[in-house]
């Protein structure tokens, strides 16, 4: 039985630790710069939060399309009109590390989930 229960809680270490390398959050970002696509929002913040990629400065994006979309939308043009700082909650790019001159795409850009006004 304890054999069993260290078994599981092993696994359940496993699959957190996972979901942690998988996901992400950068607190206290500025706004910098805000494109509007037909389906994606891309935007860039300073500091450049970990574990994504810059494509000309910019390195978030969410799909606008969305009920979250169109809230987080609001929220970000609110954060870049008052200068407010945001929280981000994100995916791992899969090229961080990169620019647009060496495998930063906007498909390559960290799609962010939660995102939250700061003082």
């Amino acid at each position: 039985m304890k054999k069993a229960l260290l078994t599981v809680a092993a696994l359940a270490g496993f699959a957190v630790s996972s979901y942690s390398q998988a996901d992400n959050y950068a607190g206290s970002l500025s706004v910098e710069r805000v494109r509007i696509e037909a389906q994606f929002v891309i935007f860039g913040v300073n500091p450049i939060p970990p574990e994504t990629c810059s494509n000309w400065g910019e390195t978030l994006k969410f799909d606008h399309t969305t009920e979250f979309g169109k809230a987080a939308l609001s929220a970000l043009l609110v954060a870049k009109a008052s200068g407010k700082l945001i929280d981000a909650w994100y995916h791992t790019s899969s090229a961080p590390g990169t620019f647009e001159s060496n495998g930063c795409g906007t498909d390559q850009l960290s799609n962010m989930y939660i995102i939250s006004l700061t003082k």
